[in-house]
């Protein structure tokens, strides 16, 4: 009986033995991956922030044209091509179909025949555009149906840079991306101000758009050359049905949407100078969303559709973080600085600076934006994010309609307040499981932040620069915060 016991026992701690370094191997796997889990996560952050710090540049350019050309052009030039934008918004909108996002989230992996395809769907879209425009043109005035013309013609070469722009990005060419967006930037600089000091009309403004978009084309064509004839295999066409085809199209057009509807609704409300104020406030918004916006959205898009769901859930909060509190400082610190702007710009253009700020004052929450579409598309919830996308749409041209009876001011207070409560509705709904007290915080932050600037924006001073100071160091201690507390494992983001 004793003899017999103690092989047991050998057997039994061999046995535990191996069982324990099985148990270890498997730790150290878990360990590994967790690692791998953070540095792809960072990655993201990086990518994002490296395409972004590039694009930096081109947008600063592109905003410097826009401040340069109120020198020469009066508040209702700006007013007719926000028309003329505005009237082919449908058009614009619908630019290669919603083909790029299917594209960057892995469900159409050829890139030969995305761009047949949409090269050959912006060619229909583009000659019903410039009908339109010239319809446009006959019924309200050639002013602006001349600037719709031009519109039209951006479309098919906006497609283009577009095709390529989502090549770069997946073949994770920043470097070649940055460069052209810069070089491009710089000509329709360049080409924008001579022309306004030339012909003092919004035509400035729409030729060197389409001068952007061509150098853009030129600048990626060698990424094209050398990474877009083997990519995707050549049977892929028939996993992607029809109807993913159809959403991938809704989806791209509701999302473009409620940037162009406000401006189409008050063109019928308003005057054209009331207009140009609005259209050059949010062209200020635009081009500091611009910087992070893009880039984050194809970034953002490429590489949840690499993670499983809880995986997208922790990157997705991450990156909210870390927007929200950059935004927010970057905000604040120009919110600070507007008055500087009184002094420089034309009398006739001085109205439009607290309303910029106002605006600039939902960045914040607006930026989260793509990392939610981001999200919510690699999680194949392509018409979800088109439903939350449709009410904004819905909800821009009822508020633009208030101009009718409240001034620019108000109707931006209204507006910022309305991104602002939908934001966090979305963000709740959307990160459905990510851990209460990041949620929490997060939301607190935000909200309180873009109630501060916007206040800011139309109090006397000194209490302005008390609310912009405060903004400033409660940003920078978030934003601090949240680099120093980047570090975390997996479990921790999600409730048990």
């Amino acid at each position: 009986m004793l003899g017999s016991t103690a092989p047991q026992r050998v057997r039994d701690t061999d046995e535990i033995a191996s069982g324990a370094r099985l148990i270890s191997e498997e730790s150290s796997k878990v360990e590994e991956l967790l690692g791998e889990k953070k540095i792809r996560n960072s990655g993201v952050l990086r990518g994002a922030l490296s395409l972004s710090l590039g694009t930096a540049g081109a947008r600063g350019l592109s905003a410097l044209s826009q401040v340069l050309l109120v020198v020469w052009l009066v508040p209702a030039e700006f007013g007719y091509w926000a028309a003329a934008l505005a009237s082919l918004s449908f058009f614009t909108s619908v630019v290669n179909f919603g083909e790029i996002n299917g594209y960057l989230a892995g469900r159409s992996s050829s890139f030969r025949r995305m761009r047949r395809t949409t090269r050959r769907m912006n060619l229909a879209l583009t000659l019903i555009a410039m009908l339109v425009a010239v319809v446009i043109g006959f019924l309200n005035s050639w002013t602006i149906g001349v600037l719709a013309i031009w519109v039209a013609l951006s479309i098919p070469v906006q497609g283009e840079s577009d095709v390529l722009y989502a090549l770069g990005v997946k073949k994770n060419r920043i470097r070649r991306l940055v460069l052209s967006q810069v070089l491009a930037a710089v000509v329709k600089l360049g080409l924008g101000v001579c022309l306004a000091m030339w012909t003092q009309s919004a035509l400035a403004i729409a030729i060197s758009t389409v001068a952007y978009y061509l150098v853009m084309i030129l600048g990626m064509r060698a990424v094209s050359a050398t990474l877009g004839e083997d990519d995707g295999p050549t049977g892929e066409s028939d996993s992607v049905t029809k109807r993913e085809r159809i959403s991938w199209a809704v989806n791209s057009l509701v999302m473009s949407l409620p940037l162009q509807v406000g401006f189409f609704v008050a063109q019928f409300v308003t005057s054209s100078a009331t207009l140009g104020l609005y259209y050059f406030s949010f062209q200020v918004t635009l081009g500091l969303s611009g910087l992070l916006a893009v880039p984050l959205a194809r970034v953002s898009l490429a590489s949840f559709g690499e993670r499983n769901r809880s995986d997208r859930l922790i990157l997705g909060m991450e990156l909210s973080h870390s927007l929200a509190a950059g935004v927010m400082l970057l905000v604040a610190i120009i919110a600070i600085a507007s008055p500087i702007a009184g002094h420089v710009l034309p009398t006739e253009w001085i109205p439009a600076i607290p309303v910029a700020v106002i605006m600039l004052a939902s960045l914040p929450i607006r930026l989260i934006s793509p990392v939610i579409e981001g999200f919510q598309q690699s999680d194949n919830r392509w018409w979800q994010s088109t439903a939350f996308n449709a009410v904004e749409t819905i909800a821009s041209a009822s508020i633009a309609a208030s101009l009718l009876i409240v001034d620019l001011t108000m109707f931006a207070l209204i507006l910022t307040g309305w991104r602002l409560l939908f934001g966090v509705f979305r963000i709740v709904y959307v990160f459905q499981g990510a851990r209460v007290g990041s949620m929490v915080g997060l939301l607190v932050a935000i909200s309180v932040g873009t109630a501060t600037v916007s206040a800011a924006a139309i109090v006397s001073e000194p209490l302005g620069f008390i609310f912009t100071s405060g903004t400033i160091v409660g940003a920078a201690i978030w934003l601090i915060q949240g680099i120093r507390m980047r570090p975390r494992t997996v479990g921790s983001d999600l409730t048990t």
